[in-house]
Formats: C-alpha cells, structure tokens, sequence
C-alpha cells in the first residue's frame, strides 16, 4: 500500500490498471489465436520456402577442438623425448584419465588451464594438419599424436 502511494495510485487505480492490460492480452491472445486457424501453409509451399532459403537454415562443419601441445625444440632428443611424453598422455585419456587434467597438466597452450579447450572451429580455420585430423574424428574421439611445424 506504501508503495501505491508513493506513486500516487490508490488501491483501486491500481485494480482498474490490471484489470485493462489482463484483458488486453486476452484479447491479443484470442485475435492470434482465430488468425491462426485461418493460415494454411502447404507442404509444396513449406519446399519452397526452404529451397530458396536454405542458407538460413544450414551453418558451416564445425568440431569442437580440445588439444594438448609441448612446443618441441628443434633438438632431435628433446623432440623424441616430448612425442614419447605426449603419446604416453594420449595412452592415459585413452584408458580413462580426464583430457582437461592432463591439458592442464601437460600442455603449453593458453587454453591448457581451460582443458585444452581451443572451441569451435570451422574448415579453413585451422592448420591443415590439424583440420585433417580433427574433422576426421567422431565426437569423444582422440587423434594420434600429431607433428606440426610450429
């Protein structure tokens, strides 16, 4: 009631307000309502419609990338030694470890805290190399250790 009258409303007024917009979207409700019983879209116009639309209603091949990367020197040991790292790590998750720990654990990306995640990513948005293999996978599935040149 306070509130009423500090906006200068009485009881009433406020009654009399609610009353008029509940009836008003009743009736919008009703009018939508018997307009939509009169539209009647054919199959052959629903076709149609999608035919010369159908950029609307499609979007690009994406995948949603989660990796794990040790930027590898060019040192012939070290390299051995981190593919042997890396296809260890892929040998765990394979057998049930959690991807997001050991990208935390193991990666040098900036999405490693994230685990590993890189996000969705659509074709040409990749290295060739990693496009490859990611569009190749089904969902849950881990690549092989791959080599890229950065």
């Amino acid at each position: 009631m306070a509130s009423l009258a500090d906006a200068g409303e009485t009881l009433s007024d406020f009654r009399d307000r609610t009353r008029k917009v509940l009836m008003a979207r009743l009736m919008s409700a009703t009018k939508l309502r018997d307009l939509a019983k009169d539209i009647v879209v054919s199959e052959a116009e629903v076709a149609e419609f999608y035919e010369e639309n159908k950029g609307e209603f499609s979007s690009p091949e994406q995948v949603r990338v989660r990796q794990i990367m040790i930027q590898s020197r060019r040192n012939t040991d070290e390299r051995a030694e981190e593919r042997a790292l890396l296809e260890s790590v892929r040998e765990k998750i394979l057998v049930g470890d959690d991807f997001g720990d050991m990208a935390r654990k193991h990666s040098d990306l900036d999405g490693a805290a994230d685990g590993g995640i890189v996000g969705w990513q659509t074709r040409g948005e990749l290295v060739q190399v990693l496009e490859d293999a990611a569009f190749a996978l089904n969902a849950g599935e881990i690549s092989k250790v791959l080599e890229l040149q950065f």
